[in-house]
Order: structure tokens, then C-alpha cells, then sequence
């Protein structure tokens, strides 16, 4: 499961609370999950800055890319260093 939001006033204050992101994704009982939030950004905003992990989680999980995989898999997971990306967690999966 990705998980996914903005920090901006609406997603953080309204829609995407970092404290019910975080309950979501400690209830998830997927062994394979990971949640952050893309800074700068609301909720409309967010999708097209996301839509490259989007599209790389798709790729890793429906066709086997294991250059996308490098994006989520492990504790050098790309993901995980992008300065544009906080309150990651990853199960390290």
C-alpha cells in the first residue's frame, strides 16, 4: 500500500491529517506499505508531484519492474532521501 498526501493547509488541517495518515498506516495489515507527504503541496496539487512514485508503484507491482522497485524496497529506498517527501515510514519491506 502507498500512501500518499500534501502538508498543504487543506490536506494537513482538513483531508489528510498526518495523525490519520499515520492510524491508516499502522492499520494496515499489508507487509508491503509505505506513507508520506510531498511538501509544498494540497490536495489537488499533490497528484501530478506524485504521479512519477504513482506510476513506478504500479510498474513494481503489476509488471515486476525492478528498477521501480528501487524506488520503495529497502533502507536506500529513493524514496526515502527525496527532500521534496516528509513523514515517511516505511515497514521496510
Amino acid at each position: 500500500m502507498l500512501l500518499m498526501g500534501g502538508c498543504g493547509d487543506f490536506d494537513a488541517k482538513a483531508l489528510c491529517k498526518l495523525d490519520e495518515l499515520q492510524k491508516t498506516y499502522e492499520g494496515i495489515g499489508s507487509e508491503q506499505r509505505i506513507m508520506g507527504r510531498i511538501k509544498g503541496t494540497d490536495h489537488g496539487d499533490m497528484l501530478p508531484h506524485g504521479d512519477a512514485y504513482m506510476t513506478a508503484w504500479m510498474r513494481y507491482w503489476l509488471c515486476g519492474d525492478t528498477e521501480a522497485k528501487k524506488c520503495f524496497v529497502g533502507k536506500t529506498a529513493e524514496i526515502l532521501s527525496n527532500n521534496s517527501w516528509q513523514d515517511m515510514k516505511q515497514n521496510g519491506f
